[in-house]
């Protein structure tokens, strides 16, 4: 009898050896799905060439999680490979047999003797608690704190034999009984899956994840979609089993991960069509310090362009549009912002604005904007606000004409450049890391449902300035113009319009706001690029690293 395990793993170093080590001990053959990693994870495949790893297949990365995509890849080599049984498991799971078997291979072969053609699992979610760490260990061995998770009975059918798995995978992923022609084994096998080995790798794991948005829209992932900043957390001891002292318990069996806090539902956005109807209006949008204020700048110093500075009363603006609002609302939205002020708009000329008749309610907000350009007596306008990149598609809804550029920047940078001030996550370097890389996975999640999105790289744009612009030119309908790579000579008048700011119940001056964009004086220069090498200490590196090294080399910057 041949038993085959078919994984499919991303960026896996830390799980896969003692994964293949295991199976491998246990009589098992196992197929490989890369999903074009960034770490070790192929490497340690290809260390496993003899030890039970017989074939490795390359399954491209589309810059999100698809278990669509890995699913129909295992389905095809389950039809293609020469196997009695096939398992489907992931590379943070142990697979077991029941206790008095002698292993997993045996208990198979008992399980098809018995005319069985599936075999269903319990899962045991093993997790660390608070201060520990198993990254460095022997997880399997040193971990033995778990809980039982059961949110539907019979959902991890996870070994067919080959007739049984061809109707199976796709449809259910194995994730449920599907089919009268499914005969389950009567005792269930056992599942171990080790969610996480620290608090870093469960933020690592999951603050950065971007899922694949047509699978949101069909239900599924629901649980995992990082809702707030504080989504990873580590249960107290007192919630878990103990294996040593416990065994296998299946009482206070959970039907929702004690790993994931997610106070409100995620619900995913509404796909949005494209609309050529008007000239298109970019939004800057970016994780604070990632360079921004620089990308506003350039593209303002385009004599047919204006941008706003931040517009953080546009949400208020956003929900004061719908029908059931309050007449007044849309009003005291914006007054009511901290930074209005900056888009020196006086109280009557407002009321001259919103006196205006609308035809639909995206038009008032039009008619704000467009008063901001009239000041300068161009005709097209754009908006930079870094927080805009969570709502693009509430914005689009309002204004299909909006077109959101993200400029990503180096998370170490971005980091070292929130170290002090009041809106940043403090100096605890593994804090700026999940900071960055969930605010980074909150614009790409929301990028999916827009139709016109676009990154670029703060690395690329003080390197090549006039490239970078061009690209956006093209993005927005609007040429590069020379006068662009002179935005640093208007720079600090630009910046005059910043104002007095209320920030929670600190005070925060007009030129203390002035103070963080200092550098926009000088022409962009490409040692503003890596400062890290230079200014972050060694430890802060490694510690930045340990929960975001996975997106940095997503992301093709050195690790």
């Amino acid at each position: 009898m041949r038993i085959v395990a078919i994984i499919s793993a991303r960026n896996e170093q830390l799980m896969l050896p003692r994964t293949l080590d295991h199976l491998h001990r246990q009589g098992i053959d196992v197929c490989i799905i890369d999903n074009e990693s960034t770490d070790r994870t192929r490497a340690i495949a290809e260390r496993f060439r003899d030890r039970g790893v017989f074939r490795i297949e390359t399954l491209p990365y589309r810059g999100y999680f698809e278990l669509t995509q890995q699913l129909q890849m295992k389905q095809r080599l389950a039809e293609e490979i020469e196997a009695d049984w096939f398992i489907h498991q992931d590379a943070d799971e142990i697979l077991q047999a029941p206790e008095g078997f002698p292993d997993l291979r045996s208990a198979i072969a008992t399980a098809d003797a018995a005319g069985a053609n599936a075999i269903n699992f319990d899962e045991f979610v093993f997790a660390p608690c608070a201060g520990e760490n198993f990254e460095d260990d022997d997880h399997v061995a040193k971990m033995r704190r778990y809980y039982f998770f059961e949110p539907v009975p019979n959902r991890l059918v996870r070994a067919w034999k080959k007739k049984a798995l061809a109707r199976q995978l796709t449809a259910t992923g194995g994730h449920q009984e599907y089919g009268e022609h499914l005969k389950l084994f009567p005792e269930n096998f056992i599942l171990r899956h080790y969610i996480a080995l620290s608090l870093g790798h469960l933020k690592s794991q999951y603050l950065g994840r971007v899922f694949c948005g047509r699978e949101l829209e069909k239900g599924w992932h629901h649980n995992r979609v990082a809702t707030t900043l504080d989504f990873a957390r580590l249960p107290e001891p007192d919630q878990l089993h103990d294996l040593d002292r416990d065994g296998w318990r299946k009482d206070r069996k959970r039907i929702e991960h004690l790993v994931f806090d997610q106070p409100g539902p995620y619900v995913p956005p509404r796909r949005l069509p494209a609309d050529e109807s008007r000239a298109p209006m970019p939004f800057v949008v970016g994780v604070a310090r990632s360079g921004t204020t620089l990308l506003r700048l350039l593209l303002d110093a385009h004599p047919d362009l204006a941008m706003t500075p931040e517009t953080n009363w546009l949400g208020g603006a956003l929900a004061a549009l719908r029908p059931d609002a309050p007449a007044d609302a849309f009003r005291k939205a914006l007054t009511g912002a901290p930074n209005w002020g900056d888009m020196e708009i006086g109280e009557a000329a407002l009321d001259a604005i919103l006196a205006q008749p609308f035809a639909a309610p995206g038009d008032r907000l039009r008619a704000i904007y467009r008063a901001y350009a009239a000041r300068f007596g161009v005709s097209r306008i754009g908006d930079k606000t870094p927080l805009h990149g969570s709502r693009m598609t509430t914005i689009r809804e309002a204004l299909p004409e909006a077109r959101f550029i993200h400029i990503v920047r180096d998370g170490r940078d971005v980091a070292l450049s929130l170290r002090e001030l009041w809106f940043g996550p403090g100096r605890d370097a593994e804090d700026a890391a999940a900071f960055w890389m969930w605010h980074l996975r909150q614009i790409r999640q929301e990028a999916q449902f827009v139709p016109h999105y676009l990154e670029v790289r703060f690395e690329e744009l003080v390197a090549d300035p006039r490239k970078v612009l061009t690209e956006i030119g093209a993005f927005i309908d609007l040429p590069f113009h020379e006068d662009q790579l002179r935005a640093h000579e208007r720079a600090a008048a630009r910046l005059t319009e910043l104002k007095d700011v209320h920030w929670g119940t600190r005070r925060i001056t007009a030129e203390q706001r002035k103070g963080l964009f200092t550098l926009t004086s000088k022409p962009p220069l490409p040692e503003r690029a890596e400062v890290w090498r230079r200014e972050m200490s060694a430890e802060d590196q490694e510690a930045f690293r340990r929960v975001a090294g996975g997106m940095l080399r997503q992301l093709s910057y050195p690790v």
